[in-house]
C-alpha cells in the first residue's frame, strides 16, 4: 500500500514539472519561438534601419537651366504677393486746399511801361526810371473750392523680387473768390485759381521682414512738378489818387493781379507699410510720401487804371527750393482668392514749402490739401 502512494506522488510531480519546462514564458503580443532541431534558423531577424535620402524636389519634366530666362524662388515671388507683370492704378482725391498767399510785388516805372530797359530815359528825366504810383501790389488771395484730384499710374513687377517700375501723373486743379478790402483803395471783389501737375518715375520694392501679418512698399525716384496760381482784385468803388511820386496823377485803379509759375525737379520717396486685421482680406495702412525739388519761378505783379497809360506789370524770376511732404492713413481690401486687384480708402494730408518764393523773403506763398481718397490697384 505505502508502495503505491510514493507511486503515484512521483508521476503526479512528474506531471507538472514537464510542461512547465517545455512551454516558455510568453506575454501579450510576444510571437511564439519556434521548437525543434531548426529553430535558431526559423526567428526572424530584426529589420535593419533605413537612412532617409535628402529632401530634393525632381525637376520638371523637359526641365533645362539654358531654357529659362528667370529661375523662380518661392521666398521672393511668394502666392500672396501682387502678380507680376504689368499693373494699373488710379486714385481719386476729394480735398480741401488752402493757399496762403504772401506774394508782394509792384513798383513799376515809366521806364517799365514804355518797354524800354530801366536804365535809360525815353522823355523821362535821367535816372533808372521812376515809379509811376510807387504803389506795392499785395493782397492775401482768394480761398479755394474743394475739388478732385485723379492720379493714374502704370508700371511692370519684375519676377525674383527685383521690384517694379512704375510711371504716374497726378493733376490737382481748384478756383474760388471771395470780397475784402485792399488797405486804401476800398472793396474789392477777388477771384483766382490753382493748377499743381505731378509727374513721378520711381523704382519699387516689397519687404518681408516685419513678419507674417505685415507689409512694407518703398520706392525712390524722380519727381518733376509745374505748378500755377493767381488772385486779381477788382475794386467795386475805384477812386482817383493823386498822391504819386512822380505826380502824373490822377490814377484811378481798376484791378490788381498776383501770378506765379513754377516748375521743379528732384527726388522722390515713398514708405508704405500696412498690417492684416482679423478679417483676412481687410488691412491698416499707412503710407509716407517726400520730395525735395528745386526749380525756378517766375512771379508777375500786374496793376490797371482807367486813365492811361492803361496797365502796369513787373515781373521777378529767380532759383527756388522747397520741400513736400504727403500722408495717407486707411483701409485696404483684397477680392478673396483673387489677389490681383485691392481698394483702399482712407485721409490724406499734403503741404508744400517755399511754393512761390522769389529773389528774397518777402514774396513767396505756402500750399496744404487735405480730404479723402480711394484708390484702385489692378494688375494684369
Amino acid at each position: 500500500m505505502i508502495h503505491a502512494i510514493r507511486l503515484w506522488l512521483v508521476v503526479a510531480v512528474l506531471a507538472g514539472v514537464v510542461p512547465g519546462y517545455a512551454m516558455p514564458t510568453c506575454r501579450a503580443g510576444d510571437e511564439p519561438t519556434p521548437v525543434g532541431p531548426n529553430a535558431a534558423a526559423e526567428v526572424p531577424a530584426p529589420p535593419t534601419p533605413v537612412k532617409p535620402s535628402a529632401f530634393v524636389l525632381p525637376p520638371p519634366p523637359n526641365y533645362t537651366v539654358i531654357d529659362e530666362g528667370w529661375i523662380g524662388g518661392p521666398l521672393l515671388d511668394r502666392p500672396e504677393a501682387a502678380p507680376l507683370g504689368v499693373f494699373f492704378n488710379v486714385e481719386s482725391s476729394i480735398v480741401w486746399p488752402h493757399l496762403s498767399n504772401e506774394l508782394v510785388g509792384g513798383r513799376v516805372t515809366l521806364a517799365q511801361t514804355s518797354g524800354a530797359p530801366v536804365n535809360t530815359s525815353v522823355g523821362l528825366p535821367p535816372g533808372e526810371g521812376v515809379p509811376i504810383t510807387g504803389d506795392v501790389i499785395k493782397f492775401a488771395g482768394n480761398p479755394l473750392d474743394a475739388t478732385v484730384s485723379p492720379r493714374l499710374e502704370l508700371g511692370y513687377r519684375f519676377p525674383d523680387g527685383f521690384g517694379e517700375l512704375k510711371l504716374s501723373y497726378r493733376f490737382l486743379g481748384s478756383s474760388g473768390s471771395d470780397t475784402l478790402t485792399v488797405g486804401e483803395l476800398g472793396p474789392a471783389f477777388q477771384k483766382g485759381r490753382l493748377d499743381i501737375h505731378f509727374i513721378d518715375l520711381d523704382f519699387g520694392t516689397r519687404e518681408y521682414c516685419l513678419g507674417t501679418d505685415w507689409t512694407m512698399r518703398t520706392a525712390v525716384g524722380l519727381r518733376t512738378a509745374a505748378v500755377f496760381f493767381d488772385s486779381q482784385v477788382t475794386f467795386l468803388n475805384p477812386t482817383a489818387i493823386t498822391s504819386t511820386p512822380f505826380g502824373t496823377g490822377p490814377f484811378t485803379r481798376f484791378n490788381q493781379t498776383e501770378a506765379v509759375g513754377n516748375w521743379y525737379i528732384g527726388a522722390h520717396a515713398v514708405l508704405e507699410v500696412g498690417h492684416r486685421l482679423w478679417i483676412p482680406e481687410l488691412s491698416l495702412f499707412g503710407r509716407l510720401e517726400g520730395s525735395g525739388l528745386y526749380g525756378r519761378t517766375h512771379q508777375t505783379f500786374k496793376e490797371t487804371f482807367m486813365e492811361a497809360p492803361s496797365f502796369t506789370q513787373t515781373s521777378v524770376r529767380g532759383n527756388v527750393g522747397t520741400p513736400l511732404l504727403a500722408t495717407q492713413v486707411g483701409l485696404s481690401w483684397e477680392v478673396p482668392n483673387w489677389n490681383q486687384c485691392r481698394f483702399m480708402i482712407g485721409y490724406q494730408f499734403e503741404a508744400w514749402w517755399q511754393i512761390g518764393r522769389g529773389n528774397d523773403d518777402q514774396s513767396f506763398g505756402s500750399f496744404n490739401a487735405q480730404g479723402l481718397f480711394l484708390r484702385a490697384e489692378f494688375n494684369f
